[in-house]
């Protein structure tokens, strides 16, 4: 039986959908003649809830905390078709420091690329696109910009990708989806590995 004191109307009043709910999961599993028991108990009223009283939150463990993204504050040149994806892509860059040239195709980037004077960085791009794909993009960029990093992004499957080339030795690739996290270490890993100097 479950106490008829839980379910003493003369304490805190409950909407009555939250009621229904409690009832629900207090009744769940029992026996059907249980339940018709319990049923009529809880038309007598209201009922209260007791829970254990807490003074304080818990514990962290010392000296632990959670790894912060990896930030900066070069250029990254963003190319990607999809609307929602660039949007989001160009929130984790902007809440991480980078400054961020958005194009929405190869064609705005090539565009992008020829009127911005200063450095570009980074070129982020989707791989598989209209007009051209990632790889060709960047192999058109590249000789004017010879300093600038790639990283190429996909959601399409491994086999789509390698037809691409993306997939070679030493070329930097984020396999979508990815968390902002995830994609704040591969801009970072990226552009660190340009950034660094060549063993002599």
């Amino acid at each position: 039986m479950i106490p008829e004191e839980l379910f003493d109307g003369s304490h805190f009043e409950y909407p009555d959908g939250l009621v229904a709910r409690l009832r629900s999961k207090a009744l769940h599993g029992r026996p059907h003649s249980q339940r018709h028991q319990d049923d009529a108990d809880v038309r007598r009223g209201p009922f209260k809830i007791y829970l254990p009283a807490v003074t304080e939150g818990p514990e962290a463990t010392p000296g632990v905390e959670a790894p912060e993204s990896p930030r900066g504050s070069e250029t990254v040149l963003l190319v990607e078709d999809d609307p929602q994806v660039r949007q989001v892509v160009r929130w984790v860059l902007d809440n991480n420091g980078y400054r961020v040239l958005e194009a929405a195709g190869p064609g705005d980037a090539l565009d992008l690329a020829t009127r911005h004077t200063a450095p570009i960085h980074l070129l982020l791009t989707d791989v598989v696109m209209p007009q051209m794909s990632g790889r060709v993009l960047a192999d058109l960029l590249i000789p004017e910009r010879p300093g600038m990093a790639v990283l190429f992004m996909s959601g399409y499957t491994t086999a789509a990708v390698v037809q691409h080339g993306v997939l070679d030795p030493g070329i930097a690739y984020l396999q979508k989806p990815f968390t902002p996290d995830a994609l704040a270490r591969a801009v970072r890993r990226a552009l660190d590995r340009t950034l660094s100097p060549s063993p002599s």
